[in-house]
């Protein structure tokens, strides 16, 4: 028996306690300690893929009700954040593709979002949902408004340059504490993929949209899916 499986290690524990050994190994052998790697020869353990959490739509309109009670005293940090969690809910941008939006990615009249070197270094085109028109036409108003030359589509209050995370990720934690849902970017990605396969949107234009570089990750959220229709199918009475 190995001492992975003496010491119940899980894949991911022992995943990582061989990237720290390797680590420190190719330390040695930089330094002239040693000369080979004996970690090499040691697979790396494949992690299982998990099904992502996820929004129930009752959940999402919980958090858009939290929003609702957000208060500032500048009219263009309200239609910000209403607009950024908008735009995750109903695009499932990433976190770093949001940030790094330009005016110019978004297209109101063509109804896209050009997102330039998303994960993979990879351009793609992201369909603006039309229930997302709306909320970014009035913003978009309000931004030019606040901010006539600016580059960047999402702006700090104060700095007036491109909004950081740290601004988003408080965002989510005073909404968070207001409606009992943690939440986070990601979350709001993996909700969006499992509502457009409910909404039988094609697993693959899905991929395309999220820009999967496989087709077998967009799976995962058809997985989910169905465990969300078993349990439906379960729960109601047929006769």
């Amino acid at each position: 028996m190995s001492q992975r499986e003496l010491k119940g290690w899980s894949p991911k524990t022992f995943k990582t306690y061989r990237q720290y050994l390797s680590t420190f190994f190719d330390w040695a052998i930089r330094y002239g300690y040693i000369k080979t790697n004996p970690v090499t020869p040691i697979l790396s353990p494949r992690l299982p893929k998990r099904l992502p959490r996820f929004l129930s739509r009752e959940d999402i309109n919980k958090l858009l009700a939290a929003l609702n009670l957000e208060r500032s005293r500048n009219p263009y940090e309200v239609a910000r954040n209403r607009a950024i969690l908008m735009t995750f809910i109903l695009s499932g941008l990433r976190l770093s593709e949001l940030i790094n939006l330009k005016i110019n990615d978004v297209d109101l009249l063509a109804r896209t979002i050009f997102v330039e070197q998303g994960k993979g270094k990879k351009d793609r085109i992201v369909p603006i949902h039309f229930q997302l028109v709306p909320t970014l036409i009035a913003y978009k108003k309000v931004l030019l408004q606040f901010s006539p030359e600016s580059r960047y589509f999402f702006l700090g209050v104060q700095s007036r340059q491109r909004v950081d995370t740290h601004t988003i990720y408080r965002l989510f934690q005073r909404l968070s504490s207001r409606c009992g849902i943690k939440i986070r970017p990601h979350l709001l990605r993996h909700s969006f993929g499992r509502i457009s396969i409910e909404s039988n949107l094609s697993i693959y234009k899905l991929r395309d949209i999220l820009g999967h570089a496989s087709v077998s990750t967009t799976m995962l959220y058809a997985s989910s899916s169905q465990e969300s229709t078993a349990k439906s199918f379960n729960e109601n009475s047929l006769l």
